[in-house]
């Protein structure tokens, strides 16, 4: 039996009584991250919410999962979107990539799949970041019961985001703002922190673009009806404007 706080509790609850749906939980020993909401839609009988067995206390991942889907079924129905790709932003990957360094036919013969993969990284990332960072900000000042598990689950996600500098295949590499909200996350935790998670970045040259994409966070109205505003924001700083569409929940 998964063992949770209290608030972690309370907050499933409050998921559960704003969508009217119930939240079963599944283990998952191959998900690639720790927790991982699906919503239900098109008359799906629950949300799953997804977990890795893990030594860190799960408390911090779900609540933030949770907390992410909150901030959606806050908005009054008719107001609540999904975020959707239909890959027309890998075009656009592509040709950046291609103008930024010449590419050997080695690695052109890997470009395809690279750009798949980058694509959905950086839209994931664009997505979740900065609804994430609201969610984890709103988590810190209003449980203080949880702020050891935060900071243990902050710290094993900024680790795992600096570790994607390195992505590459080949030659190949991402356009360095793609490494721009990652950055923002970094700065965000240390202001939060007192830490100093941003010391990758800046060595990598991504710091300037993250330090843009955090103004836009910080001057954006905090309520859950600018989430999709915030994002488009980021999305136009970055250039990724076309690259993903919001589409009706259909619950």
């Amino acid at each position: 039996m998964l063992k949770l706080l209290p608030e972690t509790k309370n907050l499933v609850d409050q998921l559960e009584q704003l969508s009217h749906r119930p939240v079963e939980f599944m283990r998952i020993d191959s998900l690639p991250v720790l927790a991982s909401i699906k919503l239900a839609r098109n008359g799906a009988p629950y949300h799953i919410l997804q977990y890795r067995p893990s030594n860190s206390p799960l408390d911090y991942y779900i609540a933030q999962q949770v907390g992410i889907a909150l901030r959606m079924f806050e908005q009054p129905e008719g107001q609540r979107f999904d975020f959707s790709s239909d890959g027309s932003g890998e075009k656009a990957l592509e040709s950046i990539i291609k103008a930024s360094a010449r590419i050997s036919s080695e690695d052109m013969g890997l470009l395809p799949m690279f750009v798949k993969s980058v694509h959905q990284w950086a839209l994931m990332q664009l997505r979740s970041i900065p609804i994430g960072m609201r969610v984890d900000a709103w988590l810190f000042e209003s449980f203080p019961n949880m702020r050891e598990a935060i900071k243990e689950g902050l710290a094993e996600q900024q680790q795992m985001n600096a570790a994607a500098l390195g992505m590459s295949v080949g030659k190949l590499t991402p356009p360095s703002n793609q490494f721009a909200p990652a950055a923002a996350y970094a700065l965000f935790t240390d202001r939060l922190l007192g830490t100093s998670y941003s010391i990758p970045f800046k060595a990598a040259g991504a710091l300037e673009e993250g330090i843009e994409l955090l103004v836009i966070f910080d001057q954006m109205q905090h309520s859950s009806a600018y989430d999709i505003q915030l994002v488009d924001a980021w999305a136009r700083e970055l250039g990724m404007q076309g690259w993903y569409q919001w589409i009706p929940y259909q619950p």
